[in-house]
């Protein structure tokens, strides 16, 4: 007799032999996470393991005839059986979905979204994002930045609630800042102020919420609160019919993270599952699992980690095309083209035979100062020449060329910077290096007949020109203190000004007086705030400035592809309104890193635009659906040496200069 049971812990009891058999043990004891209790009785107390029940029932009963099942355990595997068949039934249904955006907005039939206020709707491109999401049930969104991803996550519980009755309420997890995205297009959508109950810190603050789900119908926990709230949004659940959307779900897709484990915890409670992200840019396979596997629970697609990884080898073409064949049914993306947008414009333009650009405003290139030049020249000609124990080292050339990097930006910026703290690198830049410019490296604000940066200069003119026409502008900057130098500038003209970087508490939950939030709300709705100064990695995910603001200055540049990518997209999403333009200003100093950047940057994003562009899922360097190849689409790791190379081409062509 064999017998597997389920009370709090999974249990399988037996008195037969085979049970003793090395395979059997090994799966018990290994594989499947099972301990043994006392002989013949092995538990196992969590699941920690991938592996369903449904699989363990279903290898012990080919070996075991008379496996016996108790009925908490038979109605699970009864349940995965049809959650399985219902989802090859939908498989096709959701790729004739899918295969309706090659034909156009004709093809696209209209649907009547619940609680959208008058003269609101979905643009055809985003219904049919809805179409999908409700045919497949459990649904991924793998849409560009600006697309409208959280219309569409609304649309879908609005259709799933009132119209198809089969969920209650929503559960949006995301970062914190996601929230304030949540609020905003709910209004804008609806006309009504939302009610979303925030589970948030201090811990045990949301019991009340906990105590009163009757009462409210939308969520939201951030990541990192999910996991200290684990066991009470784990009853929630299991209590009430749930579409839980886990929005930016890049955050859980390393599969050892804890983000990835409280993500795994709760799979099996929703009712109704969405992923929206629009950096789905998967390095590697296991990038894609954790994912899909939260969405796909109980489906029968996937199978456990360890399983997919021998299945699906990283660094295997064919077993990357075969697992976007496996998965496209179950996301839907929209590419850049497909939005309609009004076009960005640009202040330099690219021949689109060498990708060479031409700056359409000679004064966007500043010259810098002769003392800067000399910095600058000095910098460079250490990063060609590092001490002889970096030289000899790979590892720590490599650590001191990036430092280098900064203090080359520093340096064709703004030489202050230099001797200052900044997030970019621990150590800061070292004047006792250069004897010889020492002091106008460490009192360079104080050298006599140097002005404000030319950079900061150029960038008050091209902002002043927006503010003089009642408009309003951002300005892209990396380092603290020329945060801080333009704040200045700026109120020495009366002119107001909002300021985001690091070390801004991010929410209400950090300071209710004084946060990213409520600077970013500042910005956007007080018509005397014409400024905001922030860094791109501040203002990556989850804020939307196009309605407010059409014009963006970038002070410099680092080489990060993503984050740039991500600022570009604040200003340039989806509710544009037609005929707006929405423009960009990159400014330079001239024979400087600006220029590497620039054209290393350029490369970066052509090739993220063909990846998003792009239907099918893409991993690493191969389109897993066709020929093309993308090598790392976010450049960062990969791209290294390519960026390195650049700039000691940079560096040599000043020596030959000089």
């Amino acid at each position: 007799m064999i017998k597997i049971s389920k009370e709090n812990d999974l249990i399988v009891e037996s008195d037969d032999s085979k049970i003793n058999l090395p395979m059997i043990r090994e799966f018990l004891l290994g594989d499947w996470g099972f301990v043994e209790e006392s002989e013949g009785v092995f538990r196992r107390t969590k699941e920690t393991n991938p592996a369903s029940i449904e699989q363990i029932v279903s290898f012990l009963r080919e070996i075991f005839q008379d496996l016996e099942t108790d009925i908490v355990i038979q109605t699970d595997v009864n349940r995965r059986e049809e959650n399985r068949q219902n989802v090859v039934n939908q498989r096709q249904e959701a790729l004739d979905v899918k295969a309706l955006i090659e034909k156009g907005k004709q093809a696209v039939p209209e649907l009547e979204i619940p609680r959208l206020s008058n003269g609101k709707g979905l643009y055809w491109y985003q219904r049919l994002g809805v179409m999908h999401a409700l045919k497949v049930r459990n649904s991924a969104n793998f849409s560009v930045p600006g697309s409208g991803k959280t219309w569409m996550g609304y649309s879908t519980f609005f259709m799933m609630k009132d119209v198809e009755n089969v969920v209650d309420k929503l559960l949006v997890i995301g970062p914190k800042v996601a929230i304030r995205a949540w609020n905003i297009e709910y209004e804008s959508m609806t006309g009504k102020k939302p009610d979303i109950k925030n589970i948030k810190a201090p811990e045990g603050s949301s019991q009340e919420i906990f105590n009163n789900i009757d009462q409210y119908e939308i969520f939201f926990v951030n990541y990192s609160m999910l996991g200290k709230e684990l066991d009470n949004i784990i009853t929630m659940l299991q209590q009430h019919r749930f579409l839980v959307i886990a929005d930016e779900s890049h955050h859980f897709k390393n599969v050892s993270t804890l983000n990835a484990s409280n993500i795994r915890d709760i799979a099996q409670h929703c009712t109704r599952k969405m992923i929206l992200t629009g950096t789905m840019m998967p390095k590697e396979l296991s990038d894609i699992y954790t994912q899909f596997d939260f969405l796909l629970t109980d489906s029968g697609v996937l199978p456990n980690f360890e399983r997919f990884k021998e299945i699906y080898p990283n660094d295997n073409q064919e077993a990357q095309r075969a697992v976007s064949e496996l998965l496209n049914p179950y996301f839907y993306r929209l590419s850049k083209a497909r939005l309609d947008l009004p076009p960005q414009t640009f202040n330099f333009t690219i021949n689109p035979t060498t990708y060479s650009s031409t700056f359409t405003n000679p004064d966007d290139v500043v010259e810098m100062y002769d003392v800067q030049r000399r910095i600058y020249n000095v910098i460079a000609g250490m990063f060609d020449n590092p001490s002889e124990q970096d030289r000899t080292d790979i590892i720590s050339l490599t650590r001191w060329r990036k430092k280098c990097f900064v203090f080359l930006i520093e340096a064709a910026t703004d030489p202050s910077l230099l001797p200052t703290d900044n997030q970019f690198t621990t150590n800061i830049f070292d004047s006792s290096q250069v004897q010889d410019l020492r002091e106008l490296v460490e009192n360079y604000d104080g050298i006599k007949d140097i002005g404000p940066p030319r950079k900061l200069s150029r960038a008050m003119e091209l902002a002043d020109g927006t503010i003089n026409n009642g408009g309003k502008v951002v300005i892209w900057c990396s380092f603290l203190k020329t945060i801080d130098k333009l704040k200045k500038l700026f109120h020495e003209r009366d002119i107001q000004t909002r300021e985001i970087f690091g070390a801004v508490p991010a929410d209400e939950e950090e300071d209710p007086q004084y946060n990213r939030s409520l600077l970013i709300d500042q910005f956007r709705e007080d018509p005397n705030v014409n400024v905001l100064i922030a860094n791109p990695a501040t203002l990556a995910e989850s804020v939307s400035l196009q309605r407010e603001c059409h014009h963006a200055i970038y002070v410099d540049r680092m080489f990060n592809g993503g984050h740039y990518m991500q600022s570009l997209e604040r200003i340039h999403r989806v509710g544009l309104e037609p005929g707006t333009i929405t423009k960009y200003d990159i400014i330079q100093s001239a024979n400087s890193i600006d220029q590497v950047i620039h054209d290393r940057l350029g490369r970066r994003v052509r090739k993220m635009e063909e990846f998003l562009s792009h239907a099918d899922l893409m991993v690493g360097k191969y389109a897993v659906s066709g020929k093309q190849n993308f090598s790392n689409p976010t450049g960062e790791e990969d791209e290294l040496d390519g960026d390195l190379n650049a700039v000691l081409e940079h560096i040599n062509q000043i020596n030959d200069n000089q």
